[in-house]
């Protein structure tokens, strides 16, 4: 055993705590996305896009990984516009069938809101085609295991 120098303090035997990581991952804010159309779904969604101050998140190069990534339910309108910009600056975007995403399509959103919170996006936006359950749904998102891997964010309409 190694004496103590006089006047040390006397110690526990106990590790000291670990310093606090400043490299603790972001929590993906999450946005639904309500519009009456699909077009005017996807045009919100590449406004917020676009808007977005953050030069890196925008191009994808975030470390934590692409900036934003969006999951829509339904067909595209054939605009175009959000499609351009997730193949211009890499963003992840997965579609579903229409249909209710709190009940009968709850495991097909659950699976692919999974795949796309793997990429670790800062952003995640989700489209629905009509608003009747977006309550449920934003209940689904803000319960176990979602509540501990995304921060709610503001609704686009």
């Amino acid at each position: 055993m190694i004496p103590k120098a006089p006047g040390a303090p006397a110690t526990t035997g106990a590790r000291p705590a670990p310093a606090a990581s400043t490299n603790a991952p972001v929590l993906p804010i999450v946005h639904l996305v309500l519009a009456a159309t699909a077009g005017a779904r996807e045009a919100a969604i590449a406004n917020a896009i676009l808007a977005n101050p953050e030069p890196a998140l925008l191009a994808g190069q975030s470390e934590q990984g692409p900036g934003h990534a969006i999951l829509l339910e339904g067909l595209p309108d054939g605009s175009g516009q959000l499609e351009t910009l997730c193949a211009q600056y890499q963003l992840p975007l997965s579609r579903i069938a229409p249909g209710c995403l709190c009940c009968a399509g709850q495991v097909i959103m659950r699976v692919t809101v999974n795949r796309l919170l793997r990429q670790r996006p800062r952003h995640l936006y989700i489209g629905l085609a009509t608003t009747t359950h977006q309550d449920q749904l934003r209940t689904i998102l803000h319960s176990s295991p979602y509540d501990g891997w995304l921060t709610p964010g503001k609704d686009l309409v």
